[in-house]
């Protein structure tokens, strides 16, 4: 017979009957939220997502100062040159492009798996410190998400970055060679490459592109993991799909937002165009379209049967998203009306929309 102990929960309205030698956890009543720990549960989730946007952030940063510290180096050689574009020498020249991006890729490549590895860290720690806040203490376990798949990962990333700099020198070697034909002034070029590797240039815009998507994706597949985890010893444990909050964020991204299923269920997302939806686990799935995943800012929660916190379905939008986009105030109002079919609700409803389109046409 395996002991067991019957425990009151400090934090919860439930009884937890815990087993000893497994280390499980069977709810055995109502999974009722306190106000206070509903509100620690909100401060984590948001804590976490701010950590996770610093991550993506400074990765952002230390790509761009790799490829800045590259257009420094072409600087210093074109520098170098004879006042006479004719004394060029385009060989030489093209070859020193090509060493100064060569360093630039790796710098890059490194910045990008150090925010990779932060990621990993972070959305391992997510769902038991958010489980955590809420009175649910989830043991801490070794990382469940395969070393295997983070170096994939970032063997893609790095390919990737590589394939931005060679687009890149073949884009400075096109300016130089224009610059010894004579077509143009060696400042001309100059100031050509620096378009090209500047920080609105089209290598860092494509760079940034590859933080934004990469990053968040080992996050979203490291708490995906924790969730599975976690799962095994919260009975009734779902996930629930949040939007990014972006101005210009996907449609169908905002229709998820709110939505919860069991941890290892996929959910159905529908495709922007051409119809049809996507089985995705969470949001940046790696067997999910490109279309859905790249730049895509959402993640997922934990979410309990009964929790009473302040969002439990979906999250309003604000008056600056439905004044970008005036249709999210529809949507808005179809969620509304499924939560309640009360006339005061309704009518109370009715009064938020209109209030809410007002604010929003006001210039």
């Amino acid at each position: 017979m395996v002991p067991q102990q019957q425990q009151r929960s400090r934090y919860w309205d439930i009884t937890i009957t815990v087993d000893k030698e497994a280390g499980s956890a069977r709810a055995a009543s109502s999974n009722a939220l306190t106000p206070s720990r509903a509100k620690a549960f909100e401060d984590e989730v948001q804590r976490h997502l701010k950590w996770r946007t610093a991550i993506i952030k400074e990765g952002r940063q230390d790509v761009l100062a790799a490829l800045q510290g590259a257009l420094a180096e072409i600087d210093r050689r074109l520098a170098q040159q004879p006042a006479d574009w004719q004394l060029w020498h385009l060989g030489r020249l093209r070859s020193q492009v090509a060493a100064a991006l060569g360093h630039g890729a790796e710098a890059a490549s490194n910045a990008v798996k150090k925010a990779l590895a932060r990621a990993e860290q972070l959305g391992e720690s997510f769902v038991p410190d958010a489980l955590g806040a809420a009175g649910v203490q989830v043991p801490r376990m070794a990382p469940g998400l395969s070393a295997d798949v983070v170096e994939n990962i970032a063997s893609f990333c790095t390919s990737r970055m590589q394939d931005v700099t060679h687009e890149a020198q073949q884009a400075i070697n096109h300016q130089l060679s224009l610059t010894v034909l004579g077509v143009q002034t060696p400042f001309e070029a100059t100031r050509a490459i620096h378009k090209i590797l500047g920080a609105d240039g089209a290598a860092m815009a494509r760079s940034e592109r590859i933080v934004r998507t990469e990053v968040a994706r080992v996050y979203a597949l490291a708490q995906q993991s924790a969730m599975e985890r976690a799962a095994q010893v919260v009975p009734g444990l779902h996930k629930q799909w949040r939007r990014s909050g972006k101005m210009h964020s996907r449609k169908s991204h905002d229709r998820m937002d709110g939505v919860h299923i069991a941890v290892l269920r996929h959910f159905k997302v529908s495709r922007e165009s051409g119809g049809g939806t996507d089985k995705m686990l969470h949001p940046l799935d790696p067997g999910a379209p490109v279309s859905q995943t790249v730049n895509c800012g959402c993640t997922c929660i934990p979410w309990m049967p009964g929790w009473q916190v302040k969002y439990p379905d979906y999250k309003p939008f604000s008056v600056k998203e439905i004044r970008v986009r005036p249709e999210r105030s529809r949507r808005a109002e179809k969620k509304e009306m499924k939560m309640s079919h009360c006339p005061a609700w309704r009518k109370l409803s009715c009064l938020i929309k209109n209030y809410t389109i007002c604010l929003a046409s006001m210039k």
